[in-house]
């Protein structure tokens, strides 16, 4: 959850200033990573030392497990002289991806994650982590004053009138992401319903286009 998100920033951050922590790589499954190191990044928790997360697409119970491959190039990555002022890393087979770009591209092949349009920013090869690509900085989110209350995110489909939505205002939605057609659509249909809903909580507006 946001805050697990949250307390977790926190545990990295007061570990790193009691001293003699210099890097931190976070294990973690598959289906949330992304949600997870972008969250951790926003939060700065690589701020002071590298942070590196990483999982396994394939257990080890299944032939050709690639937990402790993924987790030894997270380590390299993490101890790497080029990985300070990079925010928060995702390490998936060899390759180095940046929090801000990285997603689960595939349910099953042990490449899993994308960068999409950009690609990973590095890669480890032969013990050795090589970042070509730095990252811009951002500016850090403060941390909620509150337990974050879940955002619920509609994906618009052809024809969706939207009609739905008043639902999850009624059901107390503090506020709603929509994942619009092409550049952030919604039909016409809509529009009328969508202003209503955005009359009563935040709403953001957003693509369902990954580039």
């Amino acid at each position: 959850s946001l805050a697990d998100v949250c307390e977790l920033a926190d545990v990295i951050k007061t570990r790193v200033r009691s001293g003699g922590v210099t890097a931190v790589v976070v294990t973690h499954g598959t289906d949330t990573i992304e949600e997870t190191a972008f969250g951790l990044d926003l939060l700065g928790a690589a701020n002071e030392v590298p942070v590196v997360v990483t999982g396994a697409m394939r257990s080890p119970n299944q032939d050709g497990p690639d937990g402790p491959a993924n987790l030894h190039a997270a380590i390299v990555t993490a101890l790497s002289e080029q990985a300070p002022g990079c925010g928060v890393l995702v390490v998936f087979d060899e390759a180095i991806h940046s929090a801000r770009w990285v997603t689960k591209a595939t349910t099953h092949r042990s490449w899993g994650f994308s960068s999409a349009p950009l690609g990973p920013i590095g890669w480890v090869a032969e013990e050795r982590a090589v970042i070509a690509l730095r990252p811009v900085a951002h500016d850090v989110l403060p941390r909620p004053r509150r337990r974050p209350q879940p955002v619920p995110i509609w994906q618009v489909a052809p024809a969706d009138d939207l009609s739905l939505l008043t639902g999850l205002t009624d059901a107390g939605a503090p506020g709603l992401v929509l994942a619009g057609l092409g550049g952030g659509h919604v039909g016409a249909q809509a529009v009328e319903r969508l202003t209503a809903v955005a009359a009563r909580i935040p709403v953001i507006l957003s693509t369902r286009v990954s580039g």
